[in-house]
């Protein structure tokens, strides 16, 4: 596989940028607008923090490395491999959704303390896990549409809607729902535990 290391600003809008199964490194501070593009493996060096200036989507894997990071800046995140915020330096993901949507395997979510905005969970009749490594704190709205999600016992508080169009769960949720306004319930879940 071939890697493509970008110095500086990077915007997608004119053209086509074709994935394939490379690596993108972005090896100096750094504006990025996609188009609807999207990056199979990206990293990011050490001292470097790439903004985004829209939706990002990640179909491989995401290494910031050192003081690296990816600056969100409240844009949504689309990731098909694993995600954890240990290790992996995003900042601005609180205002924005984050989309989880690897196709097989079982992909962990380690959430360090973070709060998300919205989460989804997605992959598209596929055979993936989506599996909690810690607690998980949602501040805005939950939905699952396909794959099985695994709480795997991890505390779970949501801040807005619950939506389970459809998919599974690996056990029966147990889910606190921490806003102070009405919160909808869509799609015929069974919980284990639910507190408002």
């Amino acid at each position: 596989t071939e890697t493509l290391k970008i110095g500086g600003n990077a915007d997608f809008t004119n053209g086509t940028f074709n994935k394939a199964n490379g690596t993108t490194q972005f090896t100096a501070n750094a504006n990025l607008t996609l188009a609807a593009n999207k990056f199979n493996h990206f990293t990011i060096d050490t001292g470097v923090t790439v903004t985004c200036q829209d939706k990002i989507e990640i179909d491989g894997t995401l290494t910031t490395t050192g003081t690296g990071a990816l600056d969100l800046n409240s844009k949504d995140l689309q990731i098909a491999t694993s995600l954890n915020l240990s290790t992996q330096s995003i900042s601005n993901i609180t205002n924005n959704t984050v989309t989880f949507d690897a196709s097989s395997g079982t992909q962990t979510i380690t959430s360090n303390s973070n709060s998300f905005n919205h989460v989804a969970f997605n992959d598209s009749a596929g055979t993936a896990t989506f599996q909690l490594a810690d607690a998980m704190d949602v501040n805005g709205n939950f939905t699952l549409t396909d794959g099985i999600f695994d709480q795997n016992s991890k505390t779970l508080n949501v801040g807005g809607s619950w939506s389970f169009a459809g998919g599974s769960f690996a056990s029966s949720p147990s889910v606190t729902f921490d806003s102070s306004t009405t919160a909808a319930i869509s799609g015929s879940t069974t919980f284990d535990n639910l507190t408002s």
